[in-house]
């Protein structure tokens, strides 16, 4: 359906919690971490080998969950850009799921702490927020739905 990928980068909480968000070809994500991409897309294939370590919860109905049960079952908060798939725009991340017991920034490895801590949401707490605008929080590329979005270019080099 698109000529660009998906493309899943993480942010903590004012807990330590963290979060993956999942941009849907086109949702914003923060420059800090398209100035880290090597450090990112490490830590997205770590995220993918973890074991799981409790329950995902599903909190909307969805043809193909699996991405998003790995990510609760590991301990993320899942979020995506839906605004993709409507004609009105919430311009916000939306949570898909969410873990029975959520993952703390110090239990992941030491080399990517430094992503992780450069992308915290210092005033939110996940497990009480269903939408995020994350552009309100960091300096972000995005791009409008019709679009393929110049980072995204940049990415995957087409």
């Amino acid at each position: 359906m698109y000529a660009w990928e998906d493309y899943e980068w993480y942010a903590t909480d004012a807990s330590g919690h963290v979060a993956v968000f999942t941009t849907a070809g086109i949702g914003p994500i923060p420059i800090s971490v398209l100035a880290a991409r090597p450090v990112a897309d490490s830590f997205a294939e770590a995220v993918w080998k973890m074991p799981a370590r409790g329950r995902a919860t599903m909190l909307v109905s969805l043809p193909r969950p699996d991405d998003y049960i790995h990510f609760a079952s590991r301990g993320f908060f899942a979020y995506d850009w839906h605004d993709v798939h409507r004609t009105w725009k919430t311009h916000r991340y939306e949570m898909l799921s969410r873990p029975d017991a959520p993952i703390h920034v110090s239990e992941l490895p030491e080399q990517f702490q430094p992503l992780l801590r450069s992308t915290a949401l210092v005033d939110v707490s996940f497990a009480d927020s269903r939408k995020l605008d994350v552009v309100g929080h960091f300096d972000c590329e995005s791009a409008a739905p019709d679009e393929k979005p110049s980072f995204l270019k940049r990415l995957f080099r087409s």
